[in-house]
């Protein structure tokens, strides 16, 4: 697992841009990971919500739409 990790870091790290990067990343761990899906979502902070980057086995389509809203954990959820 761990040369399957070296070879999509050196993937990722020759993508010609965050888009590309993120495809790769999905992409390559969906296949090592053996799974139907593989996303990526970014924090948007000021916006509080996670926003779909991308994905490999959702709709393309939701690429930038779909979201998660975000809310900070309490300091009593932190211990």
């Amino acid at each position: 697992m761990l040369n399957v990790l070296r070879q999509i870091v050196q993937e990722v790290n020759s993508a010609s841009n965050l888009d590309h990067a993120l495809d790769i990343l999905v992409a390559r761990v969906q296949e090592a990971m053996v799974t139907q899906v593989c996303s990526v979502y970014v924090l948007e902070q000021e916006q509080k919500r996670f926003v779909l980057k991308a994905t490999k086995g959702l709709n393309q389509s939701a690429v930038g739409v779909s979201c998660l809203l975000y809310t900070s954990p309490s300091p009593r959820d932190r211990q």
